[in-house]
């Protein structure tokens, strides 16, 4: 489900094999579990450079993002509100990320620096 496609063909999407959503990737017929964790994982977006990944996990009962560098497979929960963050983007600079915020009345459109000003 919600595939993407990186510059090189590789795809990332979720899918639920253990029951919880999960992040992998296929490239040239390969799978790979990219990110797993006890939480359903969703809405995957790649940066223009092909290193960072980015998605909702729900932790807690509300969906967060979480910045994945796929260079050394370390992750970072970059939002951590109650309320519901998800559709996660990349800028085409690969500096902010765009997302939509749900706080239980209603949905609001944010941007977030990621490295640095733009």
């Amino acid at each position: 489900w919600r595939p993407i496609v990186d510059n090189n063909g590789k795809i990332y999407y979720i899918a639920n094999p253990e029951k919880q959503f999960d992040i992998y990737s296929n490239y040239k017929g390969v799978t790979k579990n990219v990110y797993s964790s006890q939480d359903d994982e969703w809405n995957p977006a790649i940066d223009p450079t092909d290193r960072w990944l980015i998605f909702s996990s729900k932790v807690n009962e509300s969906w967060n993002l979480i910045l994945l560098d796929l260079k050394n497979n370390k992750f970072k929960m970059i939002t951590t509100e109650v309320d519901d963050d998800w559709d996660s983007q990349f800028h085409p600079s690969g500096s902010m990320i765009t997302f939509s915020r749900y706080n239980g009345d209603k949905t609001n459109i944010y941007g977030l620096c990621l490295f640095g000003e733009n």
